[in-house]
């Protein structure tokens, strides 16, 4: 891999989410993604346990921090290579990665400041496409999530400008991307399924909903139903449509928006409420 491709890996996780991360890792095995010849492997998270072997993990660096933004910041300022791969640990791959997509993404030389690899955004309106790789378009200024926790080739440094130390995922996905520091940088992302590069259960948010398995995504990621009881240190469920959030925590969640970009939350609820209106009338 060349000097200017080459890329560095963040998993970000916890404590409480080792066995998650142990499931990530032995799918990674199974798939060979650790033929990609990452610079340097780091694990972001808020405790080193004594009794993982965090090598065995092909893990290369431990990097600690109490809150999420503290640790993905704190990992960051360690990375030593312009672009990073940064996931989260629950995003269990359901089939092999694009790696031919995934080099051109590597390679690309223009003004991009995040790639994500998985296509969350096609139902969003797109803008221009992108260089040589086809299927990713630009998206749009207005589009909400413009910054968002899936998978992604992030410039390390654009992502360090975008986050804070007191981040939440929740929080910065709605927020970060209507602020000041994101509104001169350019995000990409696949249009539809044939030009993603990393698949995982990114309609279910991943393979984890607070705090228990998603069935859907386990079986999606090739787990047969013994081994799935194996993975039963944590509750398993079949559906998450029926989990609403509480008015008290959509309160507090536009108290934390507007602590970190001011009025512009107001844009924040306008964009989603067209956004459900579209969705609504099936535009």
């Amino acid at each position: 891999m060349s000097k200017e491709s080459a890329v560095s890996l963040i998993i970000v996780s916890c404590a409480a989410y080792t066995d998650v991360l142990q499931v990530l890792i032995k799918k990674f095995e199974e798939l060979s993604f650790f033929s990609i010849n990452f610079e340097k492997i780091y694990l972001a998270t808020d405790i080193a346990l004594d009794d993982i072997d965090y090598q065995a993990l092909h893990i290369d660096e431990v990097v600690l921090g109490k809150m999420w933004g503290e640790r993905v910041r704190n990992t960051l300022k360690r990375v030593e290579t312009e672009k990073c791969l940064v996931l989260l640990d629950d995003y269990i791959p359901t089939k092999p990665l694009n790696l031919e997509k995934l080099k051109n993404i590597l390679d690309y030389k223009g003004n991009v400041d995040c790639f994500y690899l998985a296509s969350v955004f096609k139902e969003m309106p797109s803008s221009k496409n992108i260089g040589h790789i086809r299927g990713y378009k630009q998206i749009p200024v207005n589009a909400l999530y413009r910054v968002n926790s899936t998978v992604g080739v992030w410039k390390t440094e654009s992502l360090l400008e975008v986050l804070a130390d007191d981040d939440s995922p929740w929080e910065w996905e709605a927020f970060a991307g209507l602020g000041k520091s994101a509104e001169s940088m350019v995000f990409c992302a696949p249009q539809d399924d044939s030009a993603q590069v990393y698949f995982y259960s990114y309609k279910t948010g991943g393979a984890v909903y607070r705090g228990s398995w998603v069935y859907s995504a386990l079986v999606g990621a090739g787990f047969d139903k013994l081994l799935i009881k194996n993975l039963c240190e944590r509750p398993i469920i079949d559906d998450i449509s029926s989990s609403k959030r509480t008015l008290r925590w959509k309160v507090a969640f536009l108290k934390q928006g507007y602590s970190m970009i001011g009025v512009r939350v107001i844009k924040f609820i306008y964009l989603s409420y067209i956004q459900k209106i579209r969705r609504y009338f099936g535009k």
